[in-house]
């Protein structure tokens, strides 16, 4: 049987990461789009390293720079 070639797991943390580039800043404090722009950056990079897929490097430096930009806009 033909394997379809597609990896799930990097599929899902694409569509994660899609959504929180596209979403306002939420959650109780500034903190927290901040960790999760840090946690996304870190399993981004885990995968890029771990299947050599370069994109997600970029995707990386995206969701951190993302989580940053939110927490300094922060407006609670």
């Amino acid at each position: 049987m033909a394997r379809l070639g597609v990896d799930v797991a990097g599929v899902m943390l694409a569509a994660v990461l899609v959504m929180f580039l596209l979403s306002g800043p939420r959650g109780r404090s500034r903190y927290y789009p901040l960790g999760f722009g840090i946690i996304l950056a870190v399993l981004s990079l885990a995968y890029a390293v771990r299947n050599r897929e370069f994109a997600y490097y970029a995707i990386a430096a995206l969701a951190l720079a993302k989580g940053v930009w939110d927490y300094r806009r922060w407006h609670g």
